[in-house]
């Protein structure tokens, strides 16, 4: 344990009195390593809502422990440090947890990843929040690479939840446990498929294929299936990510994953230059699975006008636009429903000749607020174009 961690470490947490208000005491737990450039970051966006910290470093050669230390002696926040071997991700998660537990005295755990940063809603107030706390588990929106999930990252202390997973690790949440979503504040994960080389996929890899040999149950199979699928993808191995994902959903389950699964072996058949009837098909198994999600519609919307079917393009698209996005779901692409379904209508439509629906359509893109403005230039290009047309008629 470092010690000047240690020094602040003078009171019981639990159940804090302010100003005659009893609050929920929060801790911090993670385990860390080499995260120097990015873990300030992380401890600052957190720092409003958390009492005390256990920081498990395992295996640092850089600043890390350095950087921890300044961080949370400058807030004089109550904080532990300790070096731990490596094992896996849900051992070190598990003991830094046993830690905290003999340390921490503090109502809830906050487990964070060093690269997600928090982000609270302009009306947050952290005082009123920790009053109101009553629920065993907290779910958050996770923001990542584009897309949207849920993810547990408050839970009570003394409710026995524990992670599995040697890698992608996942919380245990005892049934009984009562939840609520948190709309206070989302995660967002700084460190997307791009950060990473397709050498660090591929090791990952190497340790899921370790793990389906050892592994006899059948929802940790289906689980180690789809994320080996989703590691060989992003390592550039399409072939054995289409092989490994098939195998998911060959174990069946949850419809989430087997909706992500197989879309991804949609788009990585369209990648490969698959047969175009089969490619087809597969993003409507895709969607046969979970047809509220857009996310299919919108690929084979774009993927017909690249293949210059623009009345199956607006078909597909015009589909999706009926669709709301979902609230809840696994891996959901907001832009897909803010936008993007529509950007493939205005070019369907002008594809198909019809240039008063696509100006149409392009006007009410060009209202949308969630329009980047990167891509302003492109959608005024098409009502320019579009009118142009329909000038010349």
């Amino acid at each position: 344990m470092d010690e000047a961690g240690a020094a602040f470490f003078h009171v019981p947490l639990s159940r804090i009195t302010r100003q005659g208000m009893t609050m929920a005491s929060i801790g911090l737990c993670m385990i860390v390593r080499n995260a120097a450039s990015t873990l300030e970051r992380c401890l600052t966006s957190v720092l409003p809502l958390i009492d005390y910290a256990c920081i498990v470093d395992t295996g640092s050669d850089d600043e890390t422990v350095r950087v921890v230390r300044h961080f949370f002696q400058k807030h004089r926040i109550r904080h532990d440090i300790y070096r731990d071997t490596w094992r896996d991700f849900s051992s070190n998660r598990n003991a830094a947890m046993d830690w905290m537990r003999h340390r921490g005295d503090v109502d809830y755990y906050m487990v964070l990843a060093a690269d997600d940063v928090v982000c609270f809603s302009e009306a947050f107030d952290v005082h009123k929040f920790k009053e109101q706390m009553g629920f065993d588990v907290y779910d958050a929106q996770v923001h990542e690479d584009g897309a949207q999930c849920d993810r547990p990252v408050l839970f009570e202390a003394n409710l026995g939840c524990y992670y599995r997973g040697k890698i992608h690790e996942f919380l245990v949440i005892p049934a009984h446990a009562t939840r609520c979503e948190v709309t206070a504040f989302h995660l967002e994960s700084t460190r997307g498929p791009s950060d990473r080389d397709r050498a660090a996929y591929l090791s990952d890899a190497g340790v899921i294929e370790e793990a389906l040999r050892e592994e006899t149950d059948p929802f940790m199979l289906s689980r180690y299936h789809f994320y080996l699928g989703q590691s060989y993808m992003r390592g550039g191995d399409f072939k054995k990510a289409i092989k490994a994902f098939y195998a998911r959903v060959q174990c069946g389950g949850w419809e989430q994953e087997l909706f992500i699964s197989l879309l991804c072996i949609a788009r990585m058949m369209a990648g490969l230059n698959y047969r175009e009837e089969r490619v087809i098909h597969a993003y409507f198994r895709a969607w046969s699975v979970c047809p509220e999600r857009a996310e299919p519609l919108y690929d084979l919307a774009a993927y017909a006008r690249k293949n210059k079917h623009h009345h199956w393009a607006r078909l597909f698209a015009g589909k999706g636009m009926q669709l709301e996005k979902p609230t809840r779901g696994l891996r959901i692409e907001h832009d897909i429903y803010t936008y993007k379904l529509l950007e493939e209508y205005v070019n369907a439509a002008y594809g198909c000749g019809d240039y008063s629906e696509s100006l149409e359509a392009c006007t009410r893109l060009l209202k949308q607020a969630a329009l980047p403005a990167s891509e302003r230039g492109r959608a005024m290009t098409s009502a320019i174009n579009a009118l142009e047309r329909l000038r010349s008629v």
